[in-house]
């Protein structure tokens, strides 16, 4: 699974971009004022291969251990097909009861994507499960793109 990290200095943005959305940059849980953080913008791809119908329980994306990464959006590349999805952190918080359709994870189209808000904290280390299912009677190949940051304290 590849990944994409690019540096910029945190503001007290007022901005509707996925990788700063409006909402303060303090570090959380540190006496740092705002602004005293860097986000590394992360983007973590996972790749995604499915026979005719077939559901997969065990997707997983390991988060980097140096910081907590701060989960903003979600996209998919995708040919033809429709497949169902349930992401969960750390095995044990779904962000669903069910799977939920491609057109209403990522939106409408071949591909897609979605801003979560408010952000999701994944702890380093943590783990971004994917349940999903292709609701096809044909093979598709895709891929789940996971967008956020990671924010580490500047000393």
């Amino acid at each position: 699974m590849a990944t994409t990290e690019v540096r910029f200095r945190a503001a007290n943005a007022h901005s509707s971009n996925i990788y700063m959305p409006i909402a303060t940059t303090a570090c959380p849980g540190t006496p740092l004022p705002a602004g005293n953080c860097l986000n590394l913008v992360k983007i973590y791809f996972v790749p995604l291969i499915l026979t005719a119908s077939q559901i997969r329980l065990d997707l997983k994306q390991i988060v980097d251990k140096d910081a907590d990464f701060y989960w903003r959006g979600i996209g998919s590349y995708l040919g033809d097909g429709t497949f169902s999805i349930r992401f969960s952190i750390n095995d044990n918080y779904y962000l669903s009861n069910v799977r939920i359709p491609k057109r209403v994870a990522f939106g409408s189209g071949s591909g897609g994507s979605r801003a979560l808000s408010p952000e999701i904290r994944v702890p380093a280390g943590g783990k971004i499960g994917i349940e999903v299912q292709n609701l096809n009677a044909f093979a598709i190949s895709s891929a789940i793109l996971l967008v956020g940051v990671k924010r580490v304290p500047i000393e």
